[in-house]
């Protein structure tokens, strides 16, 4: 299990968001080269694209090679294009026909939050030498300290049968 922030998925949903939301005379680069790597919907599309890698979404990834052509006429835009009429339709129409795709895919993943016990999920998660007195956790073997680590996860996110395996282990230590 790994500790990622839910940030990119927000990214993630926002950049679909805005690119659906594009019309005639919207900016398909930055007006300015002033914040150094363009926005607008050219680097929506690139980092949507991205975040669709990196939450594992292989499916709309797939899909989304009419994106990928899309971009790939836009990228060599000066600063300050706008879209015409017809880019704006195109790029909505392309948006549109990935949605399906994409929500049915983001149905299939699952996240899982922690919630708060009597210890501080902190604690349990990242933070073990907080559960015991001062110099105490230094004390232990590497074995031990390793067997902290896994049982404060296991009572974080509930898994009960190893967390007693764990915490057994450690006793015993």
């Amino acid at each position: 299990m790994i500790k990622k922030s839910i940030r990119g998925l927000v990214l993630l949903g926002g950049d679909f968001l805005y690119l659906r939301s594009q019309e005639e005379g919207d900016f398909i680069t930055s007006k300015t080269e002033s914040r150094g790597k363009s926005k607008y919907a050219k680097g929506t599309i690139e980092n949507f694209l991205n975040l669709l890698e990196e939450y594992e979404m292989p499916i709309t990834l797939r899909a989304a090679d009419e994106l990928r052509e899309f971009s790939d006429k836009i990228k060599d835009r000066e600063i300050g294009t706008k879209f015409t009429k017809n880019e704006a339709i195109e790029l909505r129409s392309i948006i549109m026909e990935l949605q399906k795709t994409f929500w049915a895919e983001a149905g299939g993943i699952h996240s899982f939050f922690t919630t708060d016990k009597k210890i501080l999920i902190d604690k349990l998660t990242s933070n073990h030498e907080a559960l015991f007195s001062e110099g105490i956790f230094g004390e232990l073997s590497e074995i031990a300290k390793y067997d902290v680590k896994e049982a404060g996860m296991c009572i974080a996110f509930e898994r009960s049968t190893a967390c007693g395996v764990q915490s057994l282990l450690i006793l015993f230590l």
